[in-house]
């Protein structure tokens, strides 16, 4: 399992993006599927002291979508990542700047799709990166 982390602060509040790829496929069965999660977490300490606050998911992906040439299947791929990510975020409530600031680190990893990614189940055509 792999991971990064990329530090963010609100509120005086030091707080974590932590990068997991996860095999989909631990068995070892056929080829594996690497799942790339992203979590917001707190690192300050909790009481007890021993304690962290558990760490939240915002969204997951497989890398393969993200590495695809065809484009309309990646788009709505990372379309349907950002609905997540967009639906924790609301129910976090978070000052719009450090919901940004949120958003803009998520995208340096999985980019938002262009405003029609959702009409990929409609034209079914597979369109390839020129």
């Amino acid at each position: 399992m792999w991971s990064s982390k990329t530090h963010l602060e609100h509120a005086g509040e030091p707080m974590n993006l932590r990068w997991v790829k996860k095999d989909l496929n631990p068995a070892g069965r056929g080829k594996k599927h690497l799942c790339l999660i992203v979590f917001l977490e707190q690192t300050r300490h909790l009481t007890p002291p021993s304690r962290k606050a558990a760490p939240i998911q915002l969204g997951a992906i497989e890398e393969r979508y993200l590495k695809t040439n065809v484009y309309t299947v990646r788009y709505f791929m990372q379309g349907l990542f950002w609905v997540k990510v967009e639906k924790k975020l609301d129910q976090l409530n978070l000052e719009p700047a450090y919901r940004n600031d949120i958003e803009r680190k998520v995208s340096q990893k999985v980019a938002r799709p262009p405003v029609d990614w959702a009409l990929w189940g409609i034209t079914c055509v597979p369109r390839f990166d020129p």
